[in-house]
């Protein structure tokens, strides 16, 4: 690994969230691609800060004990006596680490989602001018526009993962850049062999935190209102409720599958698993009302597996209906079981969504190191900017 020194500055990254979800994958990915990159002459070192706990261990193996320091960081919502009790650790980590970014003294900052900026703001309010430049890398739609604003001021630049997020985050008044999230980094898993659709496994996966934005309710709406479209299909939620957040949303999912029969039938719940056994899988079900970017639908096409998706957010970005995969109305049930019925009544071709989608996801995959390259240019234009050796910021 690259160490810094004069000729290399140093960035420092800041995420928050301690489990792996997609932004936190998205993020592993990039710093690997950057490891690749940062041996060249003048290239900006990644330092990270982050929680304890899954992702700490995840981001330590990349960058190794003396790039990586996690400690005790505040959860993302308090909630019962859990959170009060982690209150003391919280703050002698949030110590920790500010004083490790002190020591690290980095040439610019990258905040990993607008948490992570909060978390960040007391920080760089008490070093006033002499703040490093700071890139936020906004991860969840801007639905606070209030919060927002209060935040950005801590910001020189955002970098958004989708044409529809850009098109949100243009109000703030702040240069925002576009930049699909990476999908694997520079070691993809092996992409497999094409299987055709009516060979795969009769299993419809929905992946990703229980979160009513997520619109897992949908799924359980189509499956009670349109029966007939699913045929003897079963389901899978993939999952778990927010790290030291209210589980109200789950829970409601859970008794909801428990009083009816036919639900109990064809659901179950699989809780959160590292990778996704794709293999297992049929189809994806990406029922999210927002979605700033549906890394997880690019990872199925990558898998073979055909994906029927929102028509919202980021998800516009990854899924063409028709070319490599369906959409549907954001928020509407009876649109979702029409198009899973479409699609397993063979009134679509699956076969060519499955393939297209393998080419696009395997594209996109190829232009990942060239977004790591942007991404680094844009620190070293901000750093050089600070530096007062000039450096234009894109818009």
């Amino acid at each position: 690994m690259a160490m810094a020194n004069a000729a290399n500055p140093t960035v420092g990254f800041v995420t928050v969230c301690p489990e792996v979800y997609g932004a936190e994958k998205s993020l592993h990915a990039l710093l690997a691609h950057w490891l690749r990159l940062a041996g060249e002459e003048g290239e900006p070192v990644p330092r990270l800060i982050c929680p304890q706990g899954p992702v700490g261990d995840l981001l330590g193996q990349t960058l190794g004990e003396d790039s990586c320091l996690s400690a005790p960081m505040f959860p993302m919502r308090f909630s019962g006596p859990q959170a009060v009790r982690q209150v003391p650790a919280v703050f002698a980590g949030q110590t920790v680490l500010w004083r490790r970014l002190l020591q690290w003294e980095p040439s610019t900052i990258h905040a990993n989602g607008l948490q992570a900026l909060a978390w960040l703001a007391s920080w760089l309010a008490a070093r006033g001018r002499g703040r490093p430049p700071v890139v936020l890398h906004l991860r969840d739609w801007p639905r606070r526009p209030g919060l927002h604003r209060v935040l950005l001021r801590f910001a020189d630049v955002v970098v958004v993962p989708s044409r529809a997020m850009k098109e949100a985050a243009s109000v703030f008044g702040k240069p925002v850049v576009g930049l699909r999230n990476p999908i694997f980094g520079p070691n993809p898993p092996p992409q497999p062999s094409f299987t055709p659709f009516a060979e795969r496994p009769r299993l419809a996966a929905v992946v990703g935190q229980f979160l009513p934005r997520k619109g897992q309710d949908l799924v359980l709406s189509a499956l009670e209102q349109a029966p007939e479209a699913f045929a003897d299909w079963k389901f899978a939620f993939f999952g778990s409720s927010p790290p030291c957040g209210s589980n109200g949303y789950a829970r409601a999912l859970r008794q909801r599958v428990e009083s009816n029969p036919r639900l109990s039938a064809s659901v179950s719940f699989r809780g959160y698993v590292d990778d996704v056994p794709w293999s297992e899988v049929g189809v994806l079900l990406v029922p999210s009302r927002c979605e700033p970017y549906g890394r997880v639908a690019a990872e199925a096409l990558w898998h073979g597996v055909p994906v029927i998706a929102s028509d919202t957010g980021g998800l516009r970005d990854i899924v063409r209906p028709g070319r490599n995969g369906l959409c549907f109305s954001e928020g509407d049930a009876r649109a979702l079981a029409g198009e899973c019925g479409r699609l397993l009544r063979g009134e679509v071709p699956a076969d060519e969504l499955i393939r297209q989608g393998m080419i696009d996801s395997h594209r996109w995959w190829a232009r990942e190191e060239s977004g790591a390259r942007r991404l680094m240019a844009l620190h070293r234009r901000l750093w050089a900017r600070k530096a007062g050796h000039g450096g234009r910021v894109p818009r």
